[in-house]
């Protein structure tokens, strides 16, 4: 394990140090790596979890258009079916989450500090505490997994609905929990040191209401 030193990491952690150089966005993202801030095999072991999840998501309907004997299993799973209202209530929940990944997605693009590059949390070097970042610490992967629970609630008309739905759900529910808490822990801490620190105090990762209310009692 690296110490803190070894990362480069002090009270005020080390994206300030970046920033006051006069380099491009590519530059800081290189010494970003070098300090560090490499996150970039831990995406790899992400987007591969995510793609076995999107292979059990559509498994099932696949088979069952398909009539390929040799996934008849699969074709035969139980299928889970879903209320209108239900639905409907999926529908209205991804309409605000939605809007809040939009914010949280041109806050990063504005104000991160790297010029464009916004796709996810850690591509930041400014510390960004505002819009949907008083609520949550991690809007983009809440948004991800409400993105993919919530959808395939609202597309089970379409496509089945079974285990290995609520499989795939659970599997990209832990990746993306494990990503968001290295986005945290180290690479927040390295990046902001005792602001972060106190950051994830008062902020939680992704529990939603009790950031509504802890931003209400503020």
């Amino acid at each position: 394990m690296k110490s803190d030193k070894i990362l480069g990491m002090d009270d005020k952690g080390i994206a300030w140090e970046i920033l006051k150089k006069n380099l491009s966005p590519d530059e800081r993202k290189k010494e970003m790596r070098k300090r560090g801030l490499d996150f970039e095999k831990r995406n790899m072991k992400f987007n591969a979890f995510f793609f076995i999840s999107l292979i059990l998501y559509a498994l099932p309907t696949f088979a069952y258009h398909a009539a390929i004997e040799e996934l008849r299993f699969f074709a035969e799973l139980q299928v889970i079916k879903f209320p209108l209202s239900a639905i409907i209530v999926c529908i209205a929940l991804l309409i605000p989450i939605a809007y809040m990944d939009r914010c949280a997605y041109r806050l990063r693009r504005k104000k991160g500090g790297l010029e464009g590059a916004g796709h996810a949390e850690e591509w930041t070097l400014n510390f960004i505490r505002e819009g949907p970042y008083k609520i949550i610490r991690n809007p983009t992967y809440f948004a991800l997994v409400s993105y993919f629970i919530l959808g395939t609630i609202i597309f089970s008309f379409i496509l089945r609905f079974t285990m290995l739905t609520i499989l795939g759900d659970i599997l990209l529910i832990i990746m993306v929990n494990l990503t968001a808490k290295y986005a945290d822990e180290p690479l927040g801490i390295i990046k902001w040191g005792d602001e972060y620190r106190q950051y994830m105090k008062e902020v939680p990762r992704f529990n939603f209401i009790l950031g509504l209310w802890n931003l209400r009692k503020k």
